[in-house]
């Protein structure tokens, strides 16, 4: 055999023999290299690139990253729900202490991190939001933790578009233009059924169960 191949049979035999009786020094001092590191990172992400499509790879890092990795955030709070202190607990697996079981809590999930909940008695809601930045995502998602991965997302995104100021403001933006939207929905449903109760075509209990509702709306 040629000079090369001789050498490189002598290297696979010393590493085996390394490895074999516990030697891993130059293995754990390679894995400190931050070149190796990045090789290994790169190679990861070249395999499941060949077995996923880009978005749904940038959707899996989100979670990976927004699920408690992220400690220092912008502060931006999505709502998520209103439900009884009870349930709260049971859904969130967190104490609730000094509100009563019964009692309605508006629900805030930090935008950045997950594991950042925050419960406030709905009497408090109107205060709590005016003293945070509150979003609700798109009125469309039905299903509360879509609405909330679908919102996530397109932060993300904005943050690598913009930086995370702008992101925040854009966020801030769409959540005003939907609220203006809503108003504007909201006025018109009740002005269609306040025609409606005038013309004697619904009771009185029907509309204010309706009115309700119209209202109830984020």
């Amino acid at each position: 055999m040629d000079k090369e191949t001789l050498k490189q049979l002598k290297q696979d035999y010393n590493d085996i023999t390394k490895i074999a009786t516990g030697d891993l020094k130059e293995l754990e001092e390679l894995e400190k290299n931050p070149a190796v590191k990045r090789y290994k990172h790169l190679l990861n992400i070249k395999d499941l690139v060949n077995t996923k499509d880009e978005s749904e790879l940038f959707g899996e890092i989100i979670n990976k990253y927004g699920n408690g990795l992220i400690k220092s955030t912008n502060n931006l709070w999505f709502w998520y729900l209103d439900i009884s202190a009870s349930d709260y607990e049971k859904t969130f697996n967190k104490p609730l202490e000094n509100i009563p079981k019964d009692q309605i809590v508006s629900v805030y999930v930090d935008i950045e991190n997950s594991t950042k909940i925050i419960a406030v008695p709905v009497a408090q809601k109107a205060t709590f939001e005016a003293q945070n930045k509150v979003i609700r995502g798109k009125r469309t998602i039905a299903d509360p933790e879509d609405r909330y991965y679908n919102t996530k997302f397109s932060f993300f995104t904005n943050c690598l578009q913009e930086g995370q100021k702008r992101a925040t403001q854009t966020m801030l933006e769409e959540e005003n233009r939907r609220l203006e939207e809503t108003i504007k929905n909201q006025a018109h449903e009740l002005e269609k059924l306040t025609s409606c109760y005038n013309h004697n075509l619904i009771t009185q209990e029907e509309y204010k169960k309706a009115k309700q509702l119209i209202f109830s709306k984020q």
